[in-house]
């Protein structure tokens, strides 16, 4: 016979919550409702209520971490081997951390980077939605891109 599965309580379920914000975003699941408080609870994109396509989305962009040995005498003289660093959307670095494993290296400057990268609250339809142009545009790194597709669609309206 099959085991019955054990309904988490509330207090259960927010903390799992709360853990999964902390690990993949930096921000406390306190945090995250003043965010959505700052808000009004409304989707910073559409402006609807943020739980109107399923539960509010942390929405962040994706920087990157790029690691390398250091080669620098004074930095190695340290004891230091590893340099990572977080580049924005436009490819500049904005933050270095150095450490003696390459591992903690990019640990660190993914714990320094993780809270700037919060953008803000969204609800579903408008975070599934940014992603996708951000994937396909490249428009986080470049929202010109996003000019043509503007124009396009306001032609067929002006041509009515």
């Amino acid at each position: 016979m099959a085991k019955t599965k054990k309904v988490p309580t509330i207090e259960a379920r927010d903390r799992a919550k709360d853990k999964r914000l902390q690990i993949k975003y930096g921000i406390t699941l306190a945090e995250r409702d003043a965010y959505a408080a700052d808000q009004n609870q409304l989707c910073k994109i559409c402006g609807g209520p943020l739980d109107a396509h399923g539960h509010p989305c942390v929405d962040h962009f994706h920087f990157k971490i790029t690691v390398a040995r250091v080669t620098d005498p004074i930095i190695l003289a340290m004891g230091v081997k590893w340099r990572a660093e977080a580049h924005n959307e436009q490819g500049f670095i904005i933050c270095t951390k150095y450490a003696r494993v390459q591992t903690n290296a990019r640990t660190d400057v993914k714990q320094a980077m993780m809270l700037w990268a919060v953008r803000g609250i969204l609800c579903g339809k408008c975070n599934y939605g940014l992603g996708m142009v951000e994937r396909f545009f490249d428009a986080a790194a470049h929202p010109e891109n996003l000019l043509p597709v503007i124009e396009y669609l306001k032609s067929r309206l002006t041509s009515l």
